[in-house]
């Protein structure tokens, strides 16, 4: 059978299994047409084309002036366009960020809070759709795991590449990805298959996260040049707009990498959009959430309702952006990050408030909630306002079966949701660097060094106990070191703490199968694709149970047409659609 994240001993099944720089000339000719044609409203509209740098932080790019990297394509674009250089996130997660990216909406709205449990909202209309209702041909070619199909991204698309995706050898426990090399391939393949047509085609780069190889800046630098030799391809008239999902920590205030702090350092993104936007002014605060009604206004859409302001005339000097961090709730049982700003000010709130000013302290080294009593006031206030009853809106809602939660709830589990005991309140400040600890503990994995890990693990575990994550992570060493028992005490205390994590119950099926319980591992394998019916590990696990094990075929074949679907390019793929021709 195949699992996520751990190896059963004797399985005999694996799991998923400095750079250039070119000076590619961007047509000025072409900017002027686009120019031309957005101002006077003729009734033909541009193809648009969105490209997202996933974790790209808003000093990593030359424009900037900060010397962190050269990006001479993205500059040029900056120069022929709109740059706005510090435009404010919703979420430094990478499935959030996006999801306001494609709707204009806060997390509040289209319901995605983490990378983990959640799918979005029926109620959200996304870029796609939009412009796949005016006629055009929608496209996304995307890089990471944390954009796959099951999170309801695709909708609207006629194509979503979510394949091919590979775990880092030097990483394991970061989500799987490819090269964007690749996707860069297989957007211009889509795009010379149609010339001539109107699209809106979205490519997501997601080499600059974590590991880098070998660097940051270098990974930053080899999306440049891969985005110059997309741009340089383009056919016809196109707005482009380029921009981040969330930035990269790199030490700053404590933190690695991203996910717990709301510091500019991981929720400040660049934005660039050429031709450039019509009395747009780059120094007025911006948000992700005006991308969507940006492009919709240039390209000719009707606007829609959503939390952004198209950046077309120039937004308010004194609009409030928000955004949250609900990962340390989800992940950790603590407390959320809360962030508001308006103008240059901005208010923190990590367990204990905070607040810069931008204009003057650009880095945030200069907490000044002492001396800044009023804005503190009504930042607080608008806090209370609009994050009350955030508990309730955190209950999971990937699962797409919901039927088949009489399998968690006869199993004992809560079905769906956390309980609702009180998050611990901690520093959060505190919290990243004793999540150093757990970077360990996956740094002791990796190197097989497996009893370390697990007690790094537990050290880690006695300081948050509520970690599900931790825990689960703790199971996965456990089958490696050969703990079974151990390990499924481990993964059920994990959905005990988090009974949406399909992780662990797909690694108790597994772990049922080995001590010959084939009944426990047809309902935990059920039990993951109740939490989240897009796995394609517990498809294939459950078909081959149904196979090999209960003689069921008709039962197995949904399920493997459904892996499939799902996972067209698995190194598994011919074996099954052997399976089903031979049935």
């Amino acid at each position: 059978m195949r699992q996520r994240d751990v190896r059963i001993p004797g399985d005999g099944r694996s799991a998923d299994d400095g750079a250039g720089q070119h000076d590619l000339p961007l047509r000025g000719a072409l900017c002027f047409l686009l120019a031309a044609l957005v101002s006077c409203g003729r009734a033909q509209p541009p193809s648009v084309l969105l490209v997202t740098i996933d974790t790209w932080r808003w000093d990593h790019v030359g424009a900037a002036g900060r010397g962190k990297v050269a990006t001479p394509n993205l500059d040029r674009l900056a120069r022929e366009g709109t740059y706005f250089p510090r435009v404010q996130s919703t979420c430094p997660l990478t499935t959030p960020a996006h999801a306001t990216i494609l709707t204009g909406l806060t997390p509040r709205a289209h319901g995605i809070h983490d990378n983990q449990h959640f799918a979005l909202s029926a109620s959200s209309v996304t870029l796609a759709e939009r412009f796949r209702g005016a006629g055009y041909d929608t496209a996304a070619f995307v890089s990471g795991a944390p954009l796959r199909r099951a999170y309801g991204l695709d909708r609207g698309f006629d194509t979503y590449d979510d394949q091919g995706f590979k775990t880092s050898a030097r990483d394991p426990s970061s989500p799987p990805s490819r090269k964007g090399e690749e996707t860069a391939s297989r957007a211009r393949a889509w795009l010379a298959a149609h010339a001539g047509g109107r699209v809106f085609l979205w490519v997501h780069f997601y080499d600059p996260h974590e590991p880098y190889e070998p660097s940051y800046a270098a990974e930053i630098a080899e999306v440049d040049a891969r985005l110059g030799a997309l741009l340089e391809g383009l056919p016809g008239r196109w707005i482009v707009a380029v921009t981040g999902d969330h930035g990269e920590a790199l030490g700053d205030h404590g933190e690695r990498t991203h996910g717990v702090l709301l510091y500019g350092a991981t929720m400040d993104v660049p934005l660039i959009v050429s031709p450039a936007i019509p009395g747009a002014r780059s120094d007025a605060p911006a948000g992700l959430v005006d991308v969507a009604p940006t492009l919709a206004e240039m390209a000719g859409l009707p606007p829609h309702a959503c939390d952004g302001r198209s950046l077309v005339g120039g937004p308010s000097q004194e609009r409030w952006l928000d955004g949250e961090g609900a990962y340390p709730r989800t992940g950790y049982g603590l407390n959320a990050a809360h962030l508001l700003r308006r103008g240059s000010m901005v208010y923190v709130d990590h367990g204990i408030p905070e607040a810069y000013d931008l204009a003057r302290d650009p880095d945030e080294l200069h907490d000044l909630a002492g001396s800044v009593g009023a804005f503190v006031a009504q930042a607080e206030a608008r806090q209370r306002e609009i994050f009350a009853g955030e508990d309730a809106l955190l209950t999971p809602t990937l699962s797409l079966a919901q039927e088949d939660l009489d399998a968690l709830r006869s199993l004992g589990y809560a079905g769906g949701r956390r309980p609702a005991a009180p998050a611990q309140r901690v520093d959060l400040r505190r919290f990243v660097l004793d999540l150093e600890g757990l970077s360990a503990a996956r740094a002791l994995v990796a190197a097989g060094r497996h009893a370390d890990a697990i007690a790094a693990y537990d050290a880690f575990l006695r300081a948050y106990p509520e970690s599900s994550l931790a825990e689960q992570e703790r199971g996965g060493s456990l089958v490696a070191a050969g703990r079974l028992d151990e390990a499924a005490r481990a993964f059920s205390r994990a959905l005990s703490l988090d009974p949406a994590d399909a992780v662990s119950a797909l690694n108790l099926g597994n772990l049922a199968l080995v001590r010959g319980d084939v009944a426990g591992a047809e309902r935990m394998y059920r039990a993951s694709l109740a939490i989240e019916e897009g796995s394609p590990e517990a498809h294939l696990n459950l078909a081959l149970l149904y196979l090999y094990k209960l003689g069921r075929p008709d039962d197995a074949r949904p399920h493997l047409q459904r892996f499939l679907a799902l996972a067209p390019e698995d190194p598994e793929a011919g074996k099954v659609r052997s399976l089903l021709e031979a049935r």
